[in-house]
């Protein structure tokens, strides 16, 4: 198998990892599995991710562990290898009990305050970017992030950056920039996916899941949706709020107010 960086030895594919793909990798220097992000040309969202990735370091975040370049001069990331299905499997089989679905709110969340507090956005909130690892849920891929005071955005003019039932209202019409607000809508979709085993808004088509976005007003959807505890529908309704103002101050003060509705009153236990 290829070798990187006269170090890592790639297994296998772990995934599509976003712009190269993502890769099973040996540390013949230590003799522990790794993952390899690799990207598909020089420079763009990957150079990015890695300089974020250094800035911040949390329980509930990915680690990343070394960097470097293939002969052909495309970066590539080294982070810690999170052993665990991502959270879109486990909702393959359904819903989550609230309780755990009311802590991984909050170990993602707290994840999110760090990226926050250090002027980074997330931008890409999904089960799929969510581990569930041995000591818990850990935040990974922020190949769409995005600095808050950078002053150019990665995505092409055009495209959608993220998973589109996902997506805060501001990304769809250009009103704002990415920011902290937009990551708490996420997690608040996130929430409901756990709560009810689908999306809120999903359609049969990605215009179809957009057109629903756009014009089911959240309180209204929230009121008549099945599968909903009765007491986190009001802490859905907020974080779905279309207006970012009127949506909770942090991913941590959504997680608090879910915690308090789904009887999880502990904070996220640490890695």
């Amino acid at each position: 198998m290829e070798l990187l960086g006269g170090r890592y030895r790639l297994l296998g594919r772990r995934g599509p990892g976003g712009q190269g793909g993502a890769w099973r990798a040996e540390d013949l220097d230590t003799g522990r599995t790794v993952l390899i992000k690799r990207a598909a040309d020089p420079g763009g969202r990957l150079a990015r991710e890695a300089d974020f990735l250094r800035r911040v370091q949390h329980p509930h975040l990915v680690r990343l562990l070394d960097t470097g370049t293939d002969p052909e001069g495309r970066p590539f990331l080294v982070q810690e290898l999170v052993e665990g299905p991502d959270l879109a499997r486990r909702l393959d089989g359904g819903s989550l009990p609230p309780r755990e679905a009311a802590l991984v709110t909050a170990q993602v969340a707290a994840a999110l305050d760090a990226l926050h507090a250090a002027g980074i956005a997330h931008r890409d909130v999904t089960p799929a970017n969510v581990i569930l690892g041995p000591q818990g849920a850990v935040l990974a891929d922020l190949g769409l992030s995005h600095g808050l005071e950078a002053e150019e955005d990665l995505t092409a003019p055009g495209h959608l950056p993220g998973t589109v039932a996902y997506l805060p209202p501001e990304a769809l019409d250009g009103r704002a920039r990415p920011g902290p607000a937009g990551d708490v809508y996420m997690l608040g979709v996130l929430l409901w996916h756990m709560l009810a085993g689908r999306l809120p808004w999903l359609g049969a088509t990605p215009a179809a899941t957009l057109l629903r976005l756009l014009l089911a007003p959240p309180v209204e959807l929230v009121a008549r949706a099945g599968g909903l505890p009765e007491a986190c529908r009001p802490v859905l309704a907020r974080a779905l709020a279309v207006e970012p103002e009127a949506r909770p101050a942090s991913a941590g003060a959504l997680a608090a107010e879910a915690g308090a509705a789904l009887g999880l009153l502990s904070p996220p236990s640490p890695r």
